[in-house]
């Protein structure tokens, strides 16, 4: 009994100490501390796991897709063979087993050319004690860590090092990131249906419900139309023009199709957006991602279309969310033109890492 008391306290006191110092852990892990070699190795990544002592949460789909650009980058960096992508989570995953990723897209991104089917070193990123491992992500090799409140994106910071701004990063989407044909049939399905055609398409992406109560800054409807009535007079006249709306948010639909008609179109096939009064269930804070009235599927195949689509766009205006920047990164410009809106009065203007109107 003694011994066992003897374990519980020692164990106490453990956890007292990494809670301590849990900033100066971090830091040391930040700078590689326990990084695995990945030269001449197949880099094998998974999703991203629950660590709530150290605020480490399950992403949603699209830092998932963040976490795959910036292991790509590393890859690069350090002569990896390849990227194999195994996402598991529970949100996306039909049943227990499958790596959802390959619903969407291409499993194994090659770095270096070599035989399919030849056996190669392989390094699983799915240590407990690593910035890469169970509890840590790539992402911020590709973007660096950024804050909730300021600083719009691209930010480049010292854990992406150069370069990591919005053309740079698109190189690499564009390149190794390969969503599957029966995805890109979707897209251009939906776009012949919506007549896209010619015409000049405005992408809009608000990220609304649990985002909302959990930043300090909120962008209304009102600031997002004002700045795509903006873009629509810049352009020429007679020029037409349509508003793809991709948001989590259901109320939106309604209050841009009010103010813009017939232009706004948006996805109607897939529709896992949420109301307001959704968002807090028992207590928690829920978005639509971790909603339970869609089918895992359902989630994942909506998302990857709005984002694609929102890709296709001539103009992008985006809050901050990792669906939108990933748009920016697949869009066909080498310099996509862009606005980020962080709150009303925040406000910032791009054409790739230019900023533009003095944002």
């Amino acid at each position: 009994r003694r011994i066992t008391h003897a374990r519980v306290i020692a164990l106490v006191i453990f956890l007292c100490l990494l809670f301590i110092f849990r900033p100066m852990l971090m830091e040391e892990l930040d700078d590689g501390l326990l990084d695995q070699s990945v030269t001449g190795k197949m880099m094998v990544i998974y999703s991203m796991k629950d660590f709530p002592l150290f605020d480490l949460r399950v992403q949603g789909m699209f830092a998932d897709v963040m976490h795959v650009v910036g292991a790509v980058k590393y890859g690069q960096r350090d002569g990896a063979l390849g990227v194999r992508v195994f996402f598991d989570s529970e949100m996306y995953t039909n049943k227990t087993g499958d790596n959802y990723w390959a619903y969407y897209f291409e499993p194994e991104i090659k770095l270096k050319n070599f035989t399919d089917g030849e056996p190669v070193p392989e390094v699983h990123f799915n240590r407990y004690l690593a910035r890469f491992g169970k509890f840590g992500t790539f992402s911020n090799v590709a973007q660096g860590k950024r804050q909730l409140s300021t600083n719009p994106f691209p930010l480049p910071s010292k854990q992406c090092g150069k370069p990591c701004g919005v053309e740079a990063l698109s190189k690499i989407v564009k390149k190794y990131i390969k969503p599957k044909q029966t995805v890109l049939d979707k897209i251009e399905a939906f776009k012949t249906r919506k007549k896209f055609g010619d015409k000049y398409i405005i992408g809009v992406h608000y990220r609304g419900t649990d985002m909302k109560l959990k930043r300090d800054t909120d962008p209304s409807y009102t600031c997002f139309a004002t700045e795509i009535e903006r873009v629509i007079k810049t352009l020429p006249e007679g020029r037409e023009y349509l508003i793809f709306l991709a948001s989590d948010e259901a109320e939106i639909i309604p209050w841009m199709v009010d103010r813009f008609g017939d232009k706004i179109v948006f996805n109607d096939e897939y529709n896992t957006r949420i109301h307001k009064d959704e968002v807090v269930v028992s207590g928690n804070i829920l978005g639509a991602h971790m909603s339970q009235k869609f089918t895992p599927y359902d989630k994942g195949i909506s998302v990857v279309t709005d984002c694609l689509l929102l890709s296709s766009a001539n103009y992008i205006i985006k809050g901050r969310s990792s669906v939108s920047d990933i748009a920016l990164l697949f869009n066909k410009d080498e310099k996509v033109s862009f606005t980020f809106i962080l709150d009303d009065t925040q406000i910032w203007r791009y054409k790739g890492d230019d900023p533009l109107d003095g944002s």
